[in-house]
């Protein structure tokens, strides 16, 4: 990125930098972080194919703990099976 910039405002800059301990460039992304805040992309649903195309894919954290309510679910089914 090519910036142009006032001499005097370029000096300050420097001399910024330098109290600081950083670079120059560090110095501006430092000011400009304080300025703007980004704000957060949001997440999108991953899309499913084929002819479940109209319903969301679960996300991670709702895949595991499905996963581990059905596991429990089959555990105790077994145990219960084998008693008899």
């Amino acid at each position: 990125m090519t910036l142009r910039i006032d001499s005097d405002l370029l000096a300050e800059l420097k001399a910024r930098a330098i109290a600081e301990g950083r670079s120059t460039s560090a110095e501006v992304v430092s000011l400009l972080r304080k300025q703007i805040v980004v704000k957060p992309r949001r997440a999108r649903a991953t899309p499913t194919m084929g002819m479940y195309a109209q319903y969301e894919a679960p996300d991670l954290d709702e895949l595991s703990n499905d996963g581990q309510a059905l596991a429990a679910m089959f555990e105790s089914s077994i145990r219960k099976n084998t008693r008899k």
